[in-house]
């Protein structure tokens, strides 16, 4: 007689700690093998409760992956502000910060970052790409706004709108090598880059 294997469901939670567990099930399963395995069966099935459980907090998965996306994308804003700013030392010392702090949050909490690195994965939902392109360029324009303000009235000579969108695209593609290759693409060679694109904005900013 084949043997029976007894499923043991999580307990009763309330309703905002259930909310967390299942997105912390979801930031897990994406780290672990991306947006695609995301389903409302592997995350019932990664917290051990019944499919109807996951539908009673979230109508379905590309809600369950945008609320997860939101809750990083504020996580992640608030390094991001505090990466992005001008200190008087000119667009070389600017860019430098901004790509030291931005790659040592990735390398300090990588999963978090998986969400938001990983959100242009054709396999993510059309509504959490979306958020993420409008959340890219939102760091763009700040960033293109720190670098007019720090170049003063050499700022006219630079086309800071393109400089800021290839910082950001160099800065997300840097992130994304160190989740994919963390030995082959560790913080430190990653920070050596960063210090040789600031020695040349620096340069070229004096010439």
């Amino acid at each position: 007689m084949a043997s029976r294997t007894t499923r043991t469901y999580a307990p009763r939670m309330a309703p905002a700690d259930r909310r967390r567990q299942l997105l912390d099930a979801a930031l897990a399963q994406i780290a672990e093998q991306g947006y695609a395995s995301v389903t409302i069966e592997a995350i019932a099935n990664r917290v051990g409760v019944t499919r109807p459980v996951v539908y009673s907090v979230f109508a379905n998965v590309d809600e369950l992956l945008v609320t997860l996306l939101d809750r990083h994308e504020a996580r992640t804003m608030v390094e991001v502000n505090k990466a992005v700013r001008d200190d008087g030392n000119g667009p070389g010392a600017l860019i430098r910060n901004a790509m030291h702090e931005f790659l040592s949050s990735i390398h300090a909490s990588p999963d978090g970052w998986r969400v938001v690195l990983q959100a242009e994965d054709s396999a993510a939902p059309e509504e959490v790409r979306r958020r993420n392109a409008r959340g890219r360029a939102h760091v763009t324009g700040m960033l293109a706004e720190a670098l007019r303000t720090s170049l003063g009235d050499a700022a006219a000579d630079f086309d800071t709108e393109i400089l800021a969108e290839a910082v950001v695209t160099l800065a997300h593609r840097g992130g994304s090598l160190m989740l994919e290759d963390p030995e082959r693409y560790p913080l430190e060679r990653m920070l050596g880059m960063v210090e040789g694109l600031a020695t040349s904005v620096t340069e070229l900013a004096a010439a």
